[in-house]
């Protein structure tokens, strides 16, 4: 399919124009240089840093003057001691592993009718051109089946490849190379990570402090075969030589020392050589042909789950305007192939037993990535996964609940000594060794433990997305700690209603009207409190489903009643904080506030409708004051304004996101690179084409189609959407009119399903599949 494919037709001149690869585990870069080619790699579990020291109980007296200087309006000063108090330390950050460099003689400068392309279906990176009358091409694949990176090179003329290889990386390292045969040699490159660094380099700084001891340590293995009458290979130093080859292979397999979370890596890591030796060989005992079929067999089972096309679609045009800036990237061009690359994202950062998918995904060439690339759970690790349900990708969510339970463990000690509560909390900030503490800097975004509750909104979905019971009861240990955590760290005001205290709006500032200062404390922020009715709820329902701890269920359900209510401001926006605050800045890029409109359900479906406009309002200001200016921010304008079913305003701020906030590659821009936003933007295509129900109650239990179809979108299909309710959704539109949709039940049950502001009940049987021709001819 056309929207399947980006296509350049010259090499990448930056990282954010390379093509990115990866199975989960191993992502690599490809730059397609045809005289220097540059295939940068990643190991998803190379991270610099060690365990997290056990936390002390030192935190009670500055805890309780905060909360009070809080409840006596002294929010500045509250801040102050909350900042040096309450914060600390830094998470780790996730490094590169190395570089793959393939050096062709000086006539390929030379080259011509070049091409550059990444077929999403197959997950495969193509390279072809001509050089001195040859057509030389490249195939790269990262495989999940064989976990290895493979790369195949070819020649048009028999003898007619000779080039050097080189493998190396930004940190610490030793290279071996090796000559198997005259047709095989490898290259054994051993590093180690950094055990940590400062946040801010100052002049005397150096950018990352090594131990001999303690740290990641890593083994990368790349093998080179050639065939061909005159082929062979060569060792020359730190290089290896392939002369007259008719073609070549080449196979980077990589390990580290992890050895889960609590372990340090460096004295009680894993085996990485032996790790790699075992890789190496299992890749080695099967031909490239057998590789990619079993690769291409893989990946497409998951790919192929869904396809959405738009008439007028035009994936190379946009690409062109993309690296040109000759005109403007209209939706319709763009939106098919953004939307699958986004799939293919997931796909190819977040399998099973993988870690779960970072501020970048897996791919990143800096030691110092920004924000430590690591996983910030204030909305951007969330973002990732939104599409993840819907896009009939269940399996690839998984990854997000082992760290949602190695999390629950860490974080007993944050609720514990830093709170004084049960259960476990998680803040804004965690990485490989699962921090579930507050990061160093400033409250305004270190200091909100409700982490770990927005992530545990994502139990709800897996399981609302695919009836999964089993999963429930996996899962209900974490959830259970998260809701006994709330239900300590909720304070009773002087009104009786229960609050967050300390609390911010996420990255957010008021105006403190006592010292005019900038100020981020106060009590009962509107996302707290929105995030703690969903989980509340959530909780309250899967109790009851699993028949388990039927008081504290209770207990739990009536604290809903006494959450502090949303408010307004005096210009009838949704209040942001407890009190209407002066904003330090209109148009900030976080819109925390409208959880509760998307993501969430609760203000969206059960609220008052006074607070829903509100909240609309509030949206329209801030992006009237250049809010929505980052790619993820971007996006979740265009899912809220898609819940809004405001088609014109979510097709406008998608033509920003694809015009002012995507790199030639497609990758999103915060600035700079992160991979949030093409998440966001995948689901919000979806939230634009159908609408699903938190499905709480059967009020709820409701599927919308084309609630939010643009007027440029006029004819187009989606097929394989996986909705609440585990319903599987098809259908068709032409003229802007829904022609034809079908439906099947993944479990069953009773289901409202509207268009065009008309419904009708439907019951399904587990395995039904209903036509939805006879509705459609009634309206």
């Amino acid at each position: 399919m056309k929207n399947n494919e980006l296509k350049f037709f010259s090499p990448a001149d930056e990282w954010t124009s390379a093509l990115p690869l990866g199975n989960g585990r191993l992502g690599c870069m490809v730059f397609g240089d045809p005289v220097r080619e540059r295939i940068q790699f990643n190991e998803d579990s190379l991270w610099s840093g060690i365990p997290q020291k056990k936390e002390e109980d030192i935190y009670s007296e500055a805890v309780n003057k905060v909360r009070s200087l809080i409840n006596q309006g002294h929010y500045s000063q509250a801040q102050k001691i909350a900042d040096q108090k309450l914060l600390g330390p830094w998470s780790s950050f996730y490094e590169p592993a190395g570089d793959i460099f393939l050096d062709f003689p000086d006539s390929h400068k030379n080259f011509s009718d070049y091409s550059r392309s990444l077929d999403l279906e197959k997950a495969l990176c193509s390279v072809s051109y001509k050089a001195d009358n040859l057509l030389y091409t490249r195939e790269i694949f990262t495989s999940h089946p064989a976990d290895a990176i493979i790369i195949k090179l070819d020649c048009s003329k028999a003898a007619g490849l000779s080039f050097k290889i080189r493998l190396s990386s930004l940190l610490k390292y030793q290279l071996n190379v090796n000559e198997d045969s005259s047709d095989s040699a490898y290259f054994i490159l051993r590093g180690k990570a950094p055990v940590s660094g400062p946040n801010t380099f100052g002049p005397d700084e150096e950018p990352v402090l090594y131990d001999d001891v303690m740290g990641m340590n890593y083994t990368s293995c790349l093998r080179v075969k050639v065939y061909g009458n005159d082929a062979h290979v060569k060792k020359d130093h730190d290089s290896i030589l392939v002369n007259k080859a008719d073609r070549a292979e080449l196979y980077l397999t990589a390990a580290t020392s992890f050895n889960g979370f609590t372990r340090e890596a460096g004295s009680q890591g894993k085996d990485c050589d032996l790790l790699c030796r075992t890789m190496d060989k299992k890749v080695s005992a099967f031909s490239y042909e057998e590789l990619y079929q079993e690769h291409v067999k893989d990946f497409s089972s998951l790919f192929n789950k869904v396809q959405f096309e738009l008439k007028g679609e035009n994936s190379q045009l946009a690409l062109k305007k993309l690296s040109d800036k000759s005109s403007p990237v209209f939706s319709r061009e763009l939106a098919p192939l953004f939307f699958n690359f986004g799939r293919y994202l997931l796909i190819s950062s977040s399998r099973q037993g993988s870690q779960p998918a970072n501020l970048q995904g897996i791919w990143n060439q800096d030691i110092r990535p920004a924000w430590n690339c690591n996983y910030t759970t204030n909305i951007n690790l969330e973002m990732n996964y939104w599409p993840a349900e819907v896009c009939n990708l269940s399996e690839c969510h998984l990854p997000l609940f082992d760290l949602i339970k190695e999390l629950s463990v860490t974080g007993r000690d944050v609720a514990k000594y830093r709170w004084k509560c049960r259960g476990w909390a998680a803040n804004h900030n965690c990485d490989l060794w699962r921090k579930a503490s507050p990061a160093g800097g400033s409250s305004e975004w270190a200091l909100w433990p409700l982490g770990g509750a927005w992530l545990c909104t994502h139990i709800w979905e897996h399981y609302i997305h695919t009836g999964d019971m089993e999963f429930l009861r996996d899962m209900y240990p974490a959830l259970k700690g998260c809701v006994e955590f709330l239900m300590d760290f909720l304070q009773k005001d002087k009104d009786g209603y229960l609050v967050t205290n300390p609390s911010i709006s996420p990255e957010n500032n008021f105006i403190d009207p006592e010292t005019n200062n900038k100020c981020c404390l106060s009590r009962a922020g509107t996302m707290d409190m929105s995030i703690i009715r969903e989980v509340f709820t959530q909780y309250k329902i899967i109790a009851g489903l699993l028949n388990l701890d039927e008081d504290f269920a209770k207990e739990t359900e009536s604290a809903i009643e006494k959450l502090f209510p949303y408010g307004l401001t005096k210009d009838g926006r949704l209040r942001e904080w407890c009190e209407d605050f002066k904003e330090a800045e209109a148009g900030h890029r976080h819109v925390s506030h409208l959880f509760g409109i998307y993501p969430g359900h609760l203000l969206f479906e059960k609220g008052e409708e006074k607070y829903k406009a509100a909240a609309e309002k509030s949206l329209l200001e801030r992006l009237s004051n250049g809010g929505g200016h980052t790619g993820w921010s971007c996006a979740w304008t265009v899912c809220l304004f898609a819940r809004f079913k405001k088609a014109a305003e979510a097709e406008k701020y998608l033509d920003v996101l694809f015009n002012k906030l995507t790199y030639k590659n497609l990758f999103n821009v915060c600035p700079p690179y992160q991979i949030d936003g093409n998440f966001g933007g995948t689901a919000a295509i979806t939230e634009m084409l159908v609408h699903s129900g938190s499905f709480y109650d059967e009020e709820s239990s409701c599927i919308e189609l084309l609630p939010c179809l643009p007027q440029s979108w006029t004819c187009g299909s989606i097929r394989g959407l996986k909705v609440r309710g585990a319903y599987i959704i098809d259908m068709e539109w032409r003229d802007l009119k829904l022609k034809n949709a079908r439906i099947r039940a993944k479990k069953g049950g009773k289901v409202r399903i509207s268009y065009n502001n008309s419904g009708k009940f439907y019951n399904f049987n587990k395995d039904d599949e209903i036509s939805l021709d006879s509705f459609l001819e009634s309206l």
